[in-house]
């Protein structure tokens, strides 16, 4: 034991212990110029808020890349452009001929909601995200014509992607202060247990709330985050002009290698920093893959594209700001194997302290360190270092998750050196072997899912706010009624009960609040057979009714706002899919009594 343990000190420890010295001291000067812009705007006395400028709306563009989405592009949908507080907006989705499910729900969308195009590509997918983008942005010029001027921004977005309903009010508000605006990403909460989704939750959380708005103020390129960026119409005209296209077709990150060209062309970029509304971050939100092996897959991906791709097209940069950076973008290359020898060296030196303090005998390890006390001070700073690490990413996470949360960030660290060094492994593998057969690198599409009704609900327009808009009245004075609302009363119906809203009012802006259909049912119309498909409680616990079977479809109209437990209980009640509708509680009252 001893001979091993001094054979693993000198010849691995000594040189792993420099490197980790050397990145846990680069983490550690990213972590103070964020500490000193925070004291700074402290000292300056700047709002941690900063609210949404009002000026004249102008036309924007959201672009949204499909491929194999048809299972959550109509929720998207459907949910972002009832939630949008803005009007003036034009949506094109772009699908692939060869993708009927998704060129089907785009469709039906589209006549749904008069602001959606779809884009149909020339050929079969899938291609890359990059080519269907380029395609979709070929398409603005037909757009402009149709609309008589053209788009102020273009404004990327996926399928999965709850939008912040202020986006393109801050992008309209801020465009003009630079060619590239990139509002933050966040990922939506999840269990603790779910420790794969927890890492994404800590990455985005200290890579947008800290680490891109430093890197913005040393002068180093803003990477795109892929969704949530807004590109001025003259930087599309400056991208195309120097390679043809707005993104590179071949680049299998194309939102990292649009920030780096858009630096290098000597656009300005801005990183929009992390702020919060009463609803949470003003941001991009979405869930990023939960299970192990997608979340290998879409970091293997990011790995290959930012890291190796990045490094063999762009080199190390220009300026020590921008090689800093690139160099912090790759070091993950050898930093992330390297991580899982340095938890197997932590594992390993609790098993032998365990294994000689229950035989009675000294610490090997103790005794040779103690024979090289330079090696153990250059252990101990890295220890240090670590808490500090620790600390930084737990503050950041708990800005948006809670404390309770941010005390699982060692655990997850661990799992997530783990999972890095994985995906790692394959990308280097994947890298290697296109290299080998003289291809080109494949993109790796990520599978999506769509947040459920609770989620959404805090990105909803508030029932005040769509009140006002469809011109019932203030939203301020709506607002104030409902202070005296009594618990468990529906705002609906205490603003009814209140002869504060007309029916037709009311169900007008639940309908758009909530992206849902009307009920439009009379009880001569209703079977039944159908009626019975829901048992009598579930019925009245919900305040709901079946009232019809379509295309294989449960058509349920509810007098509530739906929520998770309810569809959840729905869907119990019936091998059928349910699609829910409104209706109003004078409506639902009449076809119960109808029905008897």
């Amino acid at each position: 034991m001893p001979e091993a343990s001094a054979w693993l000190v000198v010849r691995l420890l000594i040189p792993v212990g420099i490197y980790v010295l050397s990145s846990a001291l680069d983490d550690l000067a990213v972590d103070l110029l964020w500490l000193w812009r925070l004291a700074r705007e402290a000292l300056r006395g700047v709002a941690a808020a900063q609210p949404v400028a009002s000026r004249a709306e102008r036309p924007i563009a959201v672009v949204i890349p499909c491929w194999r989405e048809a299972e959550v592009i109509g929720d998207m949908l459907d949910h972002n452009l009832a939630a949008l507080r803005y009007s003036r907006y034009r949506v094109l989705v772009g699908v692939y001929p060869n993708d009927a499910p998704t060129l089907a729900a785009a469709r039906a969308a589209a006549a749904r909601h008069a602001r959606v195009g779809v884009v149909v590509l020339p050929h079969d997918g899938p291609t890359s995200k990059a080519d269907c983008l380029n395609w979709v942005c070929r398409a603005l010029d037909e757009e402009e014509r149709a609309l008589g001027e053209p788009f102020l921004c273009l404004v990327q977005h996926d399928a999965e992607d709850l939008i912040h309903p202020d986006e393109l009010n801050l992008f309209n508000a801020r465009i003009d202060e630079a060619h590239f605006l990139q509002l933050p990403v966040v990922a939506l909460p999840t269990p603790s247990w779910e420790l794969t989704h927890g890492v994404y939750c800590d990455d985005f959380a200290e890579s947008q709330g800290k680490d891109l708005v430093t890197r913005q103020l040393t002068g180093a390129f803003v990477p795109g985050c892929g969704v949530g960026t807004a590109l001025r119409r003259d930087a599309l005209r400056s991208l195309e002009a120097g390679t043809g296209s707005v993104f590179d077709a071949t680049s299998v990150t194309e939102d990292y290698d649009l920030g780096l060209r858009l630096h290098r062309l000597g656009l300005r970029q801005l990183f929009l920093p992390l702020c919060f509304d009463r609803n949470g971050p003003i941001a991009t939100r979405e869930y990023f893959p939960r299970r192990w092996s997608q979340a290998v897959r879409q970091r293997s991906r990011w790995i290959a594209g930012n890291s190796l791709q990045g490094w063999e097209r762009h080199g190390w940069g220009r300026g020590w700001a921008e090689r800093w950076f690139l160099w912090r973008d790759r070091k993950g290359l050898w930093g992330n194997p390297i991580s899982i020898f340095c938890n197997l060296t932590l594992l390993y030196g609790l098993f032998t302290y365990a294994i000689d303090v229950a035989t009675g005998r000294p610490w090997a390890l103790a005794a040779i360190l103690s024979a090289r006390p330079w090696l153990g001070a250059v252990l101990t700073v890295n220890m240090a270092l670590l808490v500090v690490r620790l600390a930084v990413r737990q503050a950041a996470s708990a800005q948006i998750y809670g404390p309770r949360f941010a005390l699982l960030v060692p655990v997850r660290l661990l799992w997530g050196n783990v999972l890095n060094a994985a995906a790692t492994l394959r990308a280097l593998h994947t890298w290697g072997a296109a290299k080998w057969r003289g291809a080109r690198l494949a993109w790796v599409k990520t599978s999506h899912d769509y947040p459920t009704l609770g989620p959404l609900q805090t990105h909803k327009r508030s029932l005040a706010e769509v009140l006002e808009l469809l011109g019932a009245g203030p939203a301020r004075a709506f607002e104030e009624a409902l202070r005296g609302r009594p618990s468990g009363v529906a705002e609906g119906d205490f603003l009814l009960a209140q002869a504060l809203v007309r029916e037709p009012d009311l169900m007008a802006a639940l309908c758009l609040q909530q992206s849902l259909p009307r009920a439009t049912v009379s009880p001569s119309e209703i079977e039944w057979r159908i009626l019975r498909l829901l048992p009598r409680a579930t019925a009245a616990q919900w305040r709901a009714v079946a009232f019809r079977v379509d295309a294989g479809a449960l058509c349920v109209a509810t007098a509530d706002v739906p929520t998770d437990a309810m569809l959840a209980d729905l869907r119990r009640q019936t091998n059928l899919e349910v699609r829910l509708h409104l209706i109003s509680p004078r409506e639902l009252a009449a076809l119960r009594a109808a029905a008897g």
